[in-house]
């Protein structure tokens, strides 16, 4: 399984946002749900994909995705730096 990338441009003179595309199908933010902790902000996020979701403790620690492993094997490969990048594409940022 190939993971390919959809390039979208935030803006011409800012930075571009990588999204994975694995196996034609483009993971999306849905849902963003915010919490504060004793160490900071906190979030989860829902996905496209059936049983994933992006989290983020608020305690200091990486952005990691979070769910059931079989048969998305290969979205577990994205880095934390492309997983928050769907985040961004998501607020719009």
């Amino acid at each position: 399984m190939e993971i390919l990338y959809l390039l979208i441009y935030t803006d011409i003179l800012t930075q571009k946002i990588l999204i994975p595309k694995i196996n034609n199908n483009i993971m999306k933010v849905t849902s963003i749900k915010y919490f504060n902790t004793r160490r900071g902000v906190g979030y989860t996020c829902k996905t496209n994909v059936d049983g994933l979701t992006i989290n983020n403790d608020g305690h200091g620690g990486p952005t990691f995705l979070e769910g059931r492993y079989k048969g998305n094997e290969n979205y577990f490969k994205l880095t934390e730096f492309q997983l928050e990048n769907l985040i961004d594409a998501h607020e719009g940022l």
